[in-house]
């Protein structure tokens, strides 16, 4: 009876994840076809606003993840009035990872920062 019970829970815990990872592919594959190529106009306008010489090139080759929050935001959890709050803990961002420099996309403003490596 032990086996059994154990055996149902593993079936449970491996159901929900697999449903959860589910769930996280197809909302990052969604917003990186919705806002793609976007994120790539924006991040090459910043390269190219930011510095003299030749910047890294983005598009579909760079590593694209999906982040949630802005980790660089010096905003505390209780801070809820303050006027950063909303890109600290909410707002969704696409970043592209290049050989030399990174560019983070801000979906709800559509601007774009790099940050060099």
């Amino acid at each position: 009876m032990k086996r059994i019970g154990l055996l149902l829970a593993a079936l449970a815990a491996a159901k929900i994840g697999t449903v959860e990872y589910l769930q996280r592919s197809a909302t990052r594959d969604a917003l990186v076809t919705a806002y793609g190529n976007e994120a790539v106009a924006a991040c090459q306008k910043a390269t190219r606003a930011d510095a003299l010489k030749p910047g890294p090139v983005w598009g579909a080759s760079n590593a694209v993840r999906i982040e949630v929050g802005n980790r660089q935001a010096a905003v505390s959890l209780w801070q809820v009035d303050h006027q950063d709050w909303q890109a600290r803990f909410r707002r969704t961002y696409i970043v592209l990872d290049a050989t030399t420099a990174r560019c983070r996309f801000d979906v709800a403003n559509g601007a774009a920062v790099v940050v060099e490596m």
